[in-house]
């Protein structure tokens, strides 16, 4: 109990960040689906500084790939999604610094 009440915060922040990607996968709203990786990867670059990139990859990647469709998990491999989601890491990255 004081592990949600010290983190309630985060929890209702990715709480939120879930509903949104599960929403977007839904109605096929690809960007939304991609502003969600967004805020995925911000949230895990916050909540995990001290960790390396690739952990903080991993972590994200994990939560995106099993929110994806089925459909979506057939047509591209799992390297294939993290290639994706490296550039919409870089392309968010560089939105940040404009």
């Amino acid at each position: 109990m004081d592990f949600i009440i010290a983190n309630f915060e985060l929890i209702i922040s990715l709480a939120s960040i879930v509903i949104l990607a599960v929403y977007a996968i839904a109605t096929r709203q690809w960007s939304l689906l991609r502003i969600c990786a967004y805020k995925l990867m911000l949230a895990a670059e916050r909540e995990m500084s001290l960790r390396s990139g690739q952990i903080r990859f991993n972590a994200v990647f994990d939560v995106l790939w099993g929110k994806a469709p089925k459909w979506v998990q057939k047509i591209y491999t799992k390297e294939k999604m993290k290639l994706i989601l490296q550039e919409w890491y870089e392309s968010a990255k560089e939105e940040l610094k404009s």
